[in-house]
């Protein structure tokens, strides 16, 4: 025998149950008030002042009626009738279960594994076959992610890099106080390298100079680490030093931070080829001066890549060359240098690829590809008119990476303007509201940079920002 629950709003289903739970609280709300106080000392003493109110008001007049029925019912069954509600999730690659629409970690060891999940009114029981395996309270009212940072602390440790973008990073701190402590090693690199492996906030290995032979055997430690090299982590030092060649250490060390800043130089170059951002397309290239200071600094601050870890997004909304995409390719640059993987594509070709694998049936494929970008930016958005097949591989997207990865997005057309994009109003609606929860909007709100160039050669006044500057639209304002 399984439980089920009632759905709310469905009359069918919860209008009894509903009736008396109004009952039993208006009964109970009555003896508070006459109690004048709602402070108790414990869970169980408010548990035993509720029966007592159920008694009192509820069960007082079925008393006679029960004794009746009990004659005539039957004995109950062997077992009980379970008081959970049974779940079956995998452990997902971030040390994650779902269980009723809210996220639990679990040891980062049963990643990939199937397990039971029996969820009580107040804790969850997690079972992996039938050992027990953790117990945990049940999330209530607005919290809907729990992270113990036992289960997944290590194994983030092991992976440069992985803590800064873990998704759900703030959620490992078990109190203000570690939080703090964080923010203050961040800013003071030396004191970071003594307490903790020497990665950046890149995710890759800081060049560090050891001052003995044991700072030297432990750099090397951490290099080979890094590296995914565990055997000659743990030997390689302590057999130089055992044969009698502790001198070679350093020379060693050299060699391995070589190999590290070649390996990160690599993956940089790979990561930039894979994104297909333009080229020059960057902050060195870019006149920040041009742009309003809260405009330029939102920009220096969305280059730190946090909001990529988040999962928020970014629209940048403004008239045709105002330097909304040579901003956002900047910003690509950017992240490419700290470690996420970043994809450039103009709108028009990515929803022509997406249509291409709708057709040949790959569409889910497709989706997943895209997925393995961190952070991927939408160019130009609302150029192209499109059909109603486009608009629905569009929205797809959206829906597939809402809450789970990073959009950079620009725009010529403010968010009134979309139903050009979207053509259906509850598309519309939907497809904002998905951007929009999480997101950073920037808005380039200065005169054309082509017709500043063209009016300074003409010796013409410069446009007014926000002006037409020739194209017929009015002032780009989210």
């Amino acid at each position: 025998m399984e439980s089920t629950r009632i759905r709310p709003g469905r009359s069918n289903e919860n209008g009894g149950a509903e009736k008396g739970n109004d009952l039993t609280k208006t009964a109970v709300g009555q003896e508070l008030v006459l109690r004048g106080s709602r402070d108790f000392e414990s869970v169980e003493h408010y548990e035993s002042f509720v029966r007592a109110a159920v008694a009192k008001h509820i069960n007082a007049g079925a008393e006679t009626k029960l004794l009746v029925e009990l004659d005539h019912l039957a004995e109950l069954p062997p077992a009980p009738v379970p008081n959970y509600t049974k779940y079956t999730p995998t452990v997902s690659r971030w040390s994650l279960i779902r269980v009723g629409n809210r996220l639990y970690s679990v040891p980062s060891r049963l990643r990939g594994h199937q397990l039971v999940v029996l969820q009580y009114s107040n804790v969850l029981e997690v079972y992996y076959g039938d050992r027990l395996i953790e117990t945990m309270p049940r999330l209530r009212g607005d919290k809907d992610v729990r992270v113990d940072y036992r289960h997944a602390i290590w194994s983030l440790v092991r992976q440069p890099g992985a803590f800064a973008r873990y998704r759900f990073r703030e959620e490992l701190f078990s109190s203000l106080t570690f939080r703090l402590a964080d923010d203050a090693l961040s800013s003071f690199p030396g004191l970071w390298v003594v307490l903790r492996p020497p990665f950046d906030r890149r995710g890759c290995l800081m060049t560090i100079t050891p001052t003995d032979q044991r700072d030297f055997g432990d750099r090397i430690t951490l290099l080979l680490r890094g590296f995914k090299l565990p055997t000659a982590a743990s030997e390689l030092a302590n057999r130089l030093i055992a044969a009698g060649c502790p001198e070679a250490l350093e020379v060693v060390h050299e060699v391995f931070e070589m190999e590290r800043q070649d390996r990160w130089d690599r993956k940089v170059a790979r990561l930039r080829y894979e994104s297909k951002l333009p080229p020059g397309k960057t902050f060195e290239t870019f006149d920040l001066t041009r742009l309003p200071r809260p405009l330029a600094a939102k920009l220096n601050d969305l280059a730190r890549g946090e909001f990529a870890e988040r999962a928020i997004n970014v629209l940048a909304f403004g008239l045709p060359g105002t330097g909304k995409s040579h901003g956002a390719a900047a910003l690509g640059h950017a992240l490419v240098e700290r470690g996420p993987s970043v994809l450039w594509v103009p709108t028009f070709k990515l929803v022509q690829d997406l249509l291409v694998a709708k057709r040949e049936l790959a569409l889910p494929r497709a989706l997943r590809k895209l997925d393995s970008f961190e952070v991927m930016i939408l160019d130009d958005i609302g150029y192209v008119q499109q059909a109603p097949e486009e608009v629905e591989v569009l929205f797809t997207l959206l829906a597939e990476r809402y809450e789970k990865r990073s959009m950079i997005i620009t725009s010529n057309l403010v968010f009134s303007q979309w139903d050009r994009v979207f053509k259906n109003p509850m598309t519309t609606a939907a497809a904002i509201d998905r951007l929009v929860h999480h997101c950073a909007i920037l808005e380039f709100d200065v005169p054309s940079y082509r017709s500043m160039k063209e009016s300074a050669r003409q010796g013409e006044p410069e446009p007014m920002a926000g002006s037409a500057a020739g194209n017929g639209q009015g002032k780009a304002r989210p």
